[in-house]
Formats: C-alpha cells, sequence, structure tokens
C-alpha cells in the first residue's frame, strides 16, 4: 500500500515515533493487527507470539529489556493472572509504557476489571482499525504533550548550535548552565550532543564517559533511575549527560531515544541546555525542534555570519520557527572589520541579538584550569555577558525573582 493511503498522526514539528509491541496469541489478532498497524504511519510495531502464558511477568523479572511506547496485550482467558500482572507492570512501567487489552467482543465484561488494573485503551476483536488509530492517536498525543509543553515554556530547553566550529558555542552552553545553576540556584541539566567532538566534559574537568550515547542507544530503559545514572555532577550542581569524545557512530542514535530522554529531564530540572555538533541530522533536527530557544553562536568573520545567514533561511524549512531563535556575537568587537562588509542588523532582523565580548587569557586559563569563567573572575566583561544571557533566559519565567543579594554574595565570594 502507498504511504499517501497510510494513515498518519503526526506531522509536527516535533518528531515523536510510537514504537508498539502487540503480544498476540490467536491467528485473528495477529492478522488484525498487521493489516491494521501497517497502514498507520509515525510508528514502528513488531508482533510477536509469546511462548509464556504470561508474558508481562517476564517483562517485571528483566530489568534490561528496552520497553516500548505501547503494548497490545491479547488475553487468552487467565482474567486473574492477566489483571494482576497489568497492574503491576503499570506500577513499575507506566511512565514509559502504555498496556491496551485486546480480546474477543464475547468477553466485554471483563473490560472494567481491565481499566481498573490500569489499561489504558480496550480493543475489542475481530479489531476495527478506526478505533486502533484512534487510541494510538491519543497515545501519541500525551507522548507529544509533555514536550510540547517544555517548548511553548520559554527557556526549558534550550540548545546552542555553532555556525561553524570553532564559535564557542559549548563554552557559552557550560558558562550559562553553571550560572544558572550556582548563581540562580536553578537545576540544570547539560546535555553535550557532540558526541565525536564535544568539549563539555573538558571545560568542566569531568570524566568523559559517554552517558548521552548509552542514552540515545536505549530508549526504552530511559527512565529517571537509568538517566541519573548516567549523569556526572559538576561542582557547581550541574548534571552533564557527556558526550564521550571520540568517532563513535551516530548510527543507531534515535531521535526518539532524544524525546524521550528530554521529556524525563523537563519534568525534574529547571533548564535542559543542549550542546549541539556544527552538523544536521535527524537527531540534532529533533533537538532544535524541542528547543525554545535555539541560541545560534557565531563571530564577526565573513564565513560565520554567511553560515549564519543559510542557517536562518533553511532551519524555518525544517519545521524549526525562526521566532524560536536567537543570535549570539561571541568574540564582539573583534571582527568589525568583516561586520562592516555585512549589516548584521538587517541579517537577524528583528531576532534577539546576545553579545560576548572577546577574553582570550581568561577563556584560555578556563579551559586549561576545567573550570567556569566565572569562578575565576566573576565580574569580567566576558562573564557578565554571558551571566545576562542567563537572566534573560530567567526572564521568561513569569514567577521567577532572583535573589539579587544572594547572587551578589556568590560572586564576591
Amino acid at each position: 500500500m502507498n504511504s499517501g493511503s497510510r494513515d498518519n498522526f503526526s506531522d509536527e514539528a516535533v518528531k515523536i515515533q510510537l514504537n508498539v509491541l502487540v503480544l498476540a496469541i490467536t491467528d485473528q489478532a495477529v492478522s488484525d493487527m498487521e493489516q491494521s498497524l501497517e497502514r498507520i504511519q509515525s510508528l514502528q510495531f513488531s508482533i510477536q507470539r509469546p511462548d509464556s502464558a504470561r508474558p508481562l511477568r517476564e517483562f517485571i523479572g528483566d530489568h534490561n529489556v528496552e520497553l516500548p511506547d505501547v503494548i497490545i496485550l491479547e488475553l487468552d482467558g487467565h482474567h486473574d493472572e492477566a489483571l494482576d500482572d497489568i497492574r503491576r507492570f503499570v506500577e513499575e512501567y507506566g511512565q514509559q509504557t502504555e498496556v491496551f487489552a485486546t480480546f474477543s467482543r464475547a468477553n466485554l465484561d471483563v473490560m472494567p476489571a481491565l481499566m481498573r488494573s490500569g489499561v489504558r485503551d480496550v480493543l475489542p476483536l475481530p479489531l476495527n482499525h478506526q478505533d486502533l488509530v484512534v487510541a494510538l492517536s491519543n497515545s501519541l498525543a500525551r507522548h507529544r504533550k509533555t514536550l510540547n509543553q517544555a517548548r511553548d515554556r520559554k527557556g526549558a530547553v534550550f540548545s546552542f548550535l555553532n555556525t561553524r566550529s570553532g564559535a564557542g558555542g559549548p563554552f557559552v552552553a557550560a558558562n550559562v548552565a553553571y550560572i544558572l545553576q550556582y548563581e540562580f540556584e536553578r537545576k540544570v541539566a547539560l546535555i553535550d550532543l557532540d558526541i565525536q567532538f564535544g568539549t563539555v566534559a573538558y571545560d568542566f574537568d569531568i570524566k568523559s564517559d559517554g552517558g548521552i550515547v548509552e542514552a540515545l542507544r536505549s530508549p526504552g530503559r530511559i527512565d529517571n533511575v537509568f538517566v541519573e545514572a548516567l549523569m556526572s555532577r559538576h561542582s557547581s550542581g550541574v548534571d552533564v549527560l557527556a558526550s564521550p569524545a571520540d568517532l563513535t557512530s551516530w548510527d543507531g542514535l534515535s531521535p526518539r531515544a532524544l524525546s524521550r530522554l528530554v521529556s524525563v529531564l523537563v519534568q525534574k530540572y529547571d533548564h535542559v541546555a543542549i550542546n549541539l555538533p556544527v552538523l544536521v541530522n535527524d537527531v540534532v533536527e529533533q533537538a532544535l525542534a524541542l528547543s525554545n530557544p535555539v541560541f545560534l553562536t557565531t563571530q564577526g568573520t565573513i564565513s560565520m555570519l554567511r553560515n549564519l545567514n543559510m542557517v536562518l533561511h533553511r532551519l524555518p524549512k525544517r519545521g524549526i520557527p525562526l521566532q524560536n531563535m536567537e543570535v549570539i556575537l561571541n568574540r564582539a568587537g573583534t571582527g568589525e572589520k568583516d561586520i562592516k562588509n555585512i549589516d548584521l542588523e538587517k541579517l537577524i532582523r528583528d531576532l534577539p541579538l546576545h553579545r560576548v565580548r572577546s577574553d582570550f587569557k581568561l577563556v584560555m586559563k578556563a579551559e586549561n584550569e576545567g573550570k567556569a569563567a566565572c569562578e575565576l573572575d566573576s565580574r569580567a566583561g566576558l562573564v557578565r555577558d554571558i551571566r545576562s544571557i542567563a537572566q534573560h533566559l530567567l526572564s521568561y519565567e513569569k514567577d521567577y525573582q532572583a535573589d539579587t543579594q544572594q547572587v551578589k554574595r556568590r560572586w564576591f565570594s
């Protein structure tokens, strides 16, 4: 069947693909599910005929298994055991995986008990295709809701994209995260998504253990406990998912995993900062779609400003709204000759512009010592500029008021 005739319930910039596992017993369930699921876009599915009469119990016992977003479980008449297994499964994995039940229409009397056990939806056999589409559409909407709420809550998830290697985005990202956590006492998670050349671990003098790669390779295992085990804690309190900083392949790293990761983090942290590589693939594109704002980090050279112009024109065509973008002019004041050849204000139009002054000695000292710049000189012009970006992010929170006296005590301590 061609793709034009398939049901599609996801065309938003935040791409979420449901992973559906069908545990079927009868030939009818296998046939009905296969015919219906293959007609639906925005999901991956597999159909298994379990050897055990109680397959959910096996999931509960195996903590290394990668869980799908939705399990469709066919009941075979062992209702008491099935209800008990469903209750236990939902208690342990309900935040990650929804359970649907399917069974013969002759057994509709079990429906109330199923709903009480934690089953999200019931799909009687023979299967009605539209009922399945509606049920999975609702599941997709629930998965998307948390991510859209985070994206719409400006400043909750933000990212830094260099317009060319060497623009300084990772340094600014690490220092903004530090200031938000240490000076303004916000809970901050910092993801270094530049898996091959990421420097956040180096900047913070923490172990570069590749926690982000482990997370993105295991979407079914992503929950609070799993993510916390992968985090490295900086002395400021910032929790870092570090890159391995080697030639690790992007193969097997999925946008779905990043969505689940961000969904978990935004429920625990006030801010999730993402350092992006200088490339755009499916994972990076998903990070951009989840971020608001996206800080485009550039410098005053012709080549970087040319790339900035290209990004400003191309990203909206990929579903990343222009109004979600802001520009950081790093090393401001050192490239006036190049900037004179390009009207910067005209180039970025009405986008917010943040200038970060150049301080080569402070940057080198911070990198050599593995410290944030404000740890070394909290009153330097560069630090004040980065602090203004952190305050700018806080300004999006209507109810947040910084304790300025407390911040000043930290500056001079």
